[in-house]
């Protein structure tokens, strides 16, 4: 069965069909521009947050925001489901090593490759020929 998803907004909780009614209802009066201030439910650019549009697990926290209250993932959630507070995904640890010259194991290339867009470290013709590897510092 799927999970009850709540809103927060300006203090109260929201089921998503009360959410989508009150937006859509302040949508209209904006349109029509009888409320002055704008309202946004939810993340950037007014959308909903991730969770509810990814169907992904709701937050179980709550963070005082000042004003307002933000609901936001706990320590538990957030170690079981890899997200930070606000459900973001933290960056997966690949293992990934830099160029071997960073580690010092071969020597830092002198030349620069122009790659559309960004610049590659690159062997010279003397360092390959010297060490035995190609522009990119594989061994032929």
């Amino acid at each position: 069965s799927r999970a009850s998803v709540w809103l927060v907004l300006r203090g109260f909780f929201l089921n998503p069909q009360t959410a989508l009614s009150f937006w859509l209802l302040q949508k209209e009066k904006q349109e029509k521009n009888i409320m002055g201030d704008r309202v946004i439910i939810g993340g950037k650019s007014g959308c909903p947050p991730e969770w509810i549009t990814n169907g992904l697990e709701p937050p179980q926290g709550e963070k005082d925001m000042g004003s307002w209250k933000a609901a936001v993932y706990t320590d538990e959630q957030q170690k079981r489901l890899g997200v930070d507070e606000f459900g973001h995904k933290e960056p997966a640890n690949l293992g990934a090593i830099g160029p071997a010259w960073t580690r010092g194991e071969i020597e830092k290339p002198e030349g620069t490759k122009d790659m559309g867009g960004w610049t590659a470290a690159v062997y010279t013709a003397e360092q390959q020929a010297k060490l035995g590897v190609d522009e990119f510092g594989h061994k032929k």
